[in-house]
């Protein structure tokens, strides 16, 4: 997953401290955000932004379901409730 973060850090000359400039805009917790925050980076939960998803996403969609609902159980994070 941070691969493709790193890659692009380093495509648009943001490394070391300026990786601190970036954000990743996303719509899944298991790849974007799991990926930026593996990466040090900022990153914005958005609602689904497609209607239907390839099968490995609709894997993907589940797990993040249950992620959910662990999170929201423990207090952690709730959908729709937004962090500053």
């Amino acid at each position: 997953l941070p691969i493709t973060y790193l890659k692009a850090l380093k495509d648009f000359g943001y490394k070391g401290k300026n990786k601190q400039k970036v954000a990743v805009l996303g719509d899944q917790m298991m790849t974007d955000v799991l990926g930026s925050k593996l990466c040090g980076l900022h990153v914005i939960l958005t609602n689904q932004v497609v209607e239907r998803d390839l099968t490995c996403t609709k894997w993907n969609r589940k797990l993040e379901n249950m992620m959910f609902y662990l999170l929201k159980k423990f207090k952690k994070l709730e959908r729709g409730v937004y962090d500053e």
